[in-house]
């Protein structure tokens, strides 16, 4: 069990982190990848992939996916 102390050390630690994104879209203008890194993480570095699955047609998330993958700096 966590303590509130504990819990708001956390969310203050998170609040300070800078990222940059990367975010891929299909032709429905649908959110199917989003690449998440630090903001000073050069080409090549490991970044935060998520996948979004959606129900058929629609604009509803299915289901998501996270995995590590590789930041391109093309994408700065």
């Amino acid at each position: 069990m966590t303590t509130d102390t504990t819990a708001d050390e956390l969310l203050r630690s998170l609040q300070k982190e800078v990222v940059k994104t990367k975010s891929v879209y299909d032709g429905s203008n649908r959110l199917i990848t989003r690449y998440e890194a630090f903001s000073n993480s050069p080409n090549g570095k490991p970044c935060l992939k998520t996948t979004y699955t959606y129900v058929g047609a629609t604009t509803n998330i299915d289901k998501t996916k996270e995995e590590l993958a590789t930041w391109n700096s093309a994408w700065d």
